[in-house]
C-alpha cells in the first residue's frame, strides 16, 4: 500500500491545486506547488513535472522573472524535449532577458550624461516616438500595396 505522499494521484491533486490557485489569483502559492512538484522527480509522474516546471516557467515570467523562467522552461525541456511551447517560451524568456540587460546599459549610459536637460530628454523621447510612427506608416503601406497587388 503507497503512502499519500508517494501516491501519483496525490501529485495530480496537488497540481489541480496549484492550477486552482492559477485561476484565483494565487500565484505565490501556486508557484510553490509548481516548484515542489518540479523538483520531486522520484514520486511525480514526468507528465506532471513537466506540466508543473512549464507553469511555473509561465508565471515566472509573467512576474517578468526571466532568468527563473529560463530555468524552468529547460527543466520542463529535459523531462519531455519534444514540447514546442517549451521551446518558444524558453526563447521568449530569453530575448526578454537579453534586452532587459541592453536596456539596463542604456539607462546607466543615459544616466551618467548629467549636460542633459529635461527639456532634451523630453525632445528626444518624442523624436524616437515620431520615428516609431514613420516607420509604422511606411510598413503598413507597403504591406497594403502588396495585398492590394494580390487582389489583381
Amino acid at each position: 500500500c503507497e503512502t499519500t505522499q508517494t501516491n501519483p494521484v496525490y501529485r495530480y491533486a496537488i497540481y489541480d491545486l496549484a492550477t486552482a490557485y492559477i485561476m484565483l489569483g494565487e500565484t505565490d502559492e501556486a508557484m510553490n506547488l509548481f516548484t515542489s512538484l518540479a523538483d520531486d522527480s522520484e514520486s511525480v509522474p514526468d507528465e506532471v513535472r513537466y506540466a508543473a516546471c512549464y507553469n511555473a516557467g509561465v508565471i515566472a515570467h509573467r512576474n517578468s522573472d526571466f532568468e527563473e523562467a529560463q530555468d524552468f522552461f529547460k527543466k520542463a525541456l529535459q523531462i519531455d524535449n519534444s514540447k514546442i511551447e517549451a521551446k518558444i517560451n524558453l526563447e521568449l524568456s530569453m530575448q526578454m532577458a537579453e534586452g532587459r540587460g541592453h536596456q539596463n546599459e542604456s539607462n546607466a549610459i543615459q544616466s551618467t550624461q548629467d549636460d542633459q536637460t529635461p527639456q532634451n530628454l523630453e525632445k528626444a523621447v518624442f523624436e524616437h516616438i515620431k520615428e516609431n510612427d514613420q516607420k509604422q506608416w511606411k510598413n503598413s503601406e507597403s504591406q497594403q500595396s502588396t495585398n492590394l497587388a494580390e487582389d489583381f
